[in-house]
């Protein structure tokens, strides 16, 4: 069996106990020569959806969703060498009590 070329995956944490405003979308990623997208999804009780249309940066200014939103991310990892091991090492919100 040969290793994958893609992949998806959703990480998602329980709601903290109170959020007055959402901060950044912090992460860290080793590309290894190839592609790692990180997305931000939002959850204002109508079930999950993408907050933007393009992948973040490290350090995304992410205070223009609600408060009381819920927050995720979805990393998207492709490779055109199974040599080549992309992946994402550090994955946080940051929020203000």
């Amino acid at each position: 069996t040969s290793a994958p070329t893609a992949g998806t995956a959703t990480v998602e944490w329980p709601t903290p106990d109170s959020v007055s405003r959402w901060e950044t979308a912090a992460f860290q990623a080793d590309e290894d020569g190839e592609t790692v997208e990180v997305y931000v999804e939002t959850d204002d009780g109508n079930g999950w959806s993408d907050w933007r249309t393009d992948p973040v940066a490290p350090g995304t200014d992410i205070s223009s969703i609600p408060a009381d939103n819920r927050v995720r991310f979805r990393v998207e990892l492709a490779r055109e060498s199974t040599e080549n091991d992309p992946r994402v090492t550090l994955l946080e919100r940051q929020w203000r009590p």
